[in-house]
């Protein structure tokens, strides 16, 4: 098994949520862009407001699973395959 490509080499990262059947893309042009809270004191949201902020949170949800999956996925690769006899003191990935 090859090794698995660093952090800079991968270009599998998703930033949007997948279409139904798609494997793992870059961001596309159409991904909207991350907007910082305001300062302003919260306004009651309107029920299609409240569905597209609630759609966007699950979105976000699953992006996060997935990136901790691959996350824990490279390090039970990096563990199997003994990478950690590389580095000095490093017992094992649970560390």
């Amino acid at each position: 098994m090859p090794p698995a490509p660093s952090a800079s080499q991968r270009t599998d990262v998703i930033l949007s949520p997948p279409e139904e059947g798609a494997t793992a893309s870059a961001p596309s042009a159409s991904t909207p862009a991350m907007q910082a809270p305001s300062a302003a004191p919260a306004q009651r949201l309107s029920r299609a407001d409240a569905e597209d902020l609630g759609q966007r949170i699950q979105q976000q949800a699953a992006l996060i699973a997935q990136a901790t999956c691959d996350f824990i996925l490279l390090i039970a690769e990096f563990d199997a395959c003994e990478g950690r006899r590389y580095y000095y003191g490093l017992k094992s990935t649970a560390h």
